[in-house]
């Protein structure tokens, strides 16, 4: 199938608002593959793939797999990649060159710029959360709230100043969490980069704005943080 538009947000269970759609009893479906070439593919609402391919394979209980590939906004390679596992949650694995965009359009966090991602794990359903791990290469963060308000109170005026300006470049950032109902568990995350180094636990709240962060935050020059 080729064309200009297709729409598949509501078909994708886990991503953007129907994630009790993945641990719902589905309806008796017919089974079907559908391979398509697209001008603009939207996965979700914010997220749009441009000179997008897709295939999709269902079964009579609903989707066994996707996979999709394409351009982001900025013309950024983007991939990702659905499998069903009979009673198990969905598996998914997300490869962009843009991983501002991608955070952007899934987290609304709009304080990183540019780099590479990789996300990885499960989706949430109705009776268990998202488990995933994401891998960020080389961003660019700036204007991050609870961050720069962690370095004014650690006295760290300078790099401060620098995140609400130009950005902090991380060369590798690692966040392990968990996601349920809005609400993001954050255990062991790692950054590090060439002016900064921090670990971080606690939570984000989407629904009512409330962060909870603690960690340890290890300014440096040039040594990588462990």
């Amino acid at each position: 199938m080729r064309g200009k538009y297709l729409d598949i947000s509501g078909v994708i269970p886990g991503l953007g608002g129907v994630a009790e759609a993945a641990g719902a009893e589905p309806a008796e479906g017919t089974p079907l593959t559908v391979t398509a070439e697209v001008d603009r593919l939207t996965l979700r609402a914010g997220l749009d793939l441009r000179q997008a391919k897709l295939r999709a394979v269902t079964g009579t209980r609903g989707l066994q797999s996707l996979e999709a590939s394409g351009l982001a906004i900025g013309g950024a390679p983007l991939s990702a990649k659905l499998a069903a596992g009979g009673a198990d949650p969905i598996r998914i694995d997300v490869a962009s060159g843009d991983a501002g965009f991608l955070a952007s359009a899934f987290l609304g966090a709009d304080f990183i710029q540019g780099g590479e991602l990789v996300l990885a794990g499960t989706l949430e359903t109705a009776n268990a959360p998202a488990d995933l791990t994401l891998q960020i290469s080389n961003a660019q963060m700036s204007n991050a709230p609870f961050l720069t308000q962690i370095l004014s109170l650690a006295s760290l005026r300078g790099l401060a100043d620098t995140l609400s300006g130009e950005g902090v470049m991380f060369s590798r950032i690692d966040i392990p969490m968990k996601v349920q109902k809005g609400r993001y568990v954050i255990s062991g995350a790692k950054a590090q980069g060439p002016a900064l180094g921090l670990t971080a636990n606690g939570y984000i709240d989407m629904a009512s704005q409330a962060i909870e962060i603690d960690g340890v935050l290890v300014p440096s020059s040039s040594e990588e943080f462990p």
